[in-house]
């Protein structure tokens, strides 16, 4: 058997879109935080001694999320539960142990939008319009569902409520990650587990996981944010994925591939890398963006970096996008900053139609 010639395998197409500016534009936060499912946020700070205390705050407070085991899908549509969490706050709820490319997925956004992406068979049993998925256009066994939660016409007693509440039904119970943020200081973020835990769900509190670890002694790239071209911005990049990795850089064999940091350089004392992982809400991700930007200024560093990933089988990605998972489903923003200024590295899959032979 002839092996494979791996060597001509292309990548997956992905789509990379890169904004820069200056800390005093007000859009600058806004560029990272179009996504509303965030799984892992990476920080890296360079010629840093001490992890500082203001992110590790930040990265502490409020930070837990929910769990919900075997609920019904129609309690995300209870006129009560609409008006305490839905309207009442910045809710953000997501599937948990399916695969968007072959199972039966919801998801609430911050938005008010009930999103169900369905296979072809669940569809048409629940008597809902919807649409064909975009990835779909094909084989057509896919469809998607959206239902606006916060509709004035979204109510008890109206047909397309009920009619919505009674296909709903059909679906079986499914478990849920949850994060809510209320509207008001004056409420707990937990009421939201509270309200279910009375309604008989088995609810569980999920903390974020944390991982850190040092680099000593290293040569770090100087990059110049507002002259970087593509050629840099990828190399950078690409160099601090083989930090977060903790990738070899330094390989001295000449028979292994080697690896370049990019040019100029200078050598730093330490480098602190730490990553968490968890269901990060946009306002939590602002939040970060925050206190990263004024350490920053603050010390004078070089530059600080932050990475902010979304879940794979999340139903949408930037900007309420339809999301797959045929070969890539990776989406992921990039942060770099300097004492004045931002570059935002956005990258997401391709929306291309998967092909089948």
């Amino acid at each position: 058997m002839l092996s494979p010639e791996v060597f001509n395998f292309q990548p997956p197409r992905t789509h990379v879109n890169v904004k820069k500016g200056t800390h005093t534009e007000e859009d600058s936060v806004e560029s990272i935080c179009n996504s509303y499912y965030n799984h892992i946020v990476s920080f890296v700070l360079p010629d840093t001694v001490k992890f500082p205390k203001e992110l590790s705050e930040v990265l502490a407070e409020d930070t837990d999320f929910y769990k919900v085991i075997d609920i019904a899908v129609t309690e995300l549509v209870e006129k009560v539960f609409i008006d305490k969490f839905v309207k009442k706050g910045n809710l953000t709820i997501l599937n948990t142990g399916v695969q968007i490319d072959c199972d039966n997925c919801i998801c609430v956004t911050p938005s008010g939008q009930l999103i169900l992406s369905l296979i072809k068979e669940t569809y048409q049993s629940l008597g809902i319009e919807g649409k064909l998925s975009h990835f779909s256009q094909k084989n057509k066994n896919r469809y998607i569902i959206h239902i606006d939660l916060l509709a004035d016409s979204f109510k008890p007693g109206k047909n397309n409520y009920e009619r919505v509440k009674s296909g709903l039904s059909k679906l079986e119970n499914v478990t849920l990650f949850l994060n809510w943020h209320p509207s008001t200081e004056d409420v707990c973020p937990s009421s939201i587990a509270k309200y279910f835990h009375i309604k008989g769900y088995k609810v569980e509190v999920q903390k974020p996981t944390f991982r850190k670890h040092t680099l000593y002694s290293i040569k770090v790239p100087v990059f110049d944010i507002a002259d970087a071209d593509d050629d840099d911005i990828h190399g950078f990049t690409e160099w601090l994925g083989m930090l977060m990795l903790e990738g070899e850089i330094n390989v001295t064999n000449n028979y292994l591939s080697t690896y370049q940091v990019p040019e100029p350089t200078i050598e730093v004392g330490q480098v602190k890398i730490l990553e968490a992982q968890g269901l990060f809400t946009t306002q939590q991700i602002k939040g970060f963006y925050e206190a990263l930007k004024k350490i920053n200024k603050l010390e004078g560093k070089v530059w600080a970096a932050m990475y902010v990933q979304g879940f794979s089988d999340a139903l949408v990605n930037y900007d309420l996008q339809e999301h797959n998972f045929f070969t890539n489903g990776n989406y992921s923003s990039t942060v770099i900053l300097s004492s004045s200024r931002y570059l935002v590295c956005k990258q997401k899959p391709s929306n291309k139609h998967f092909k089948y032979k």
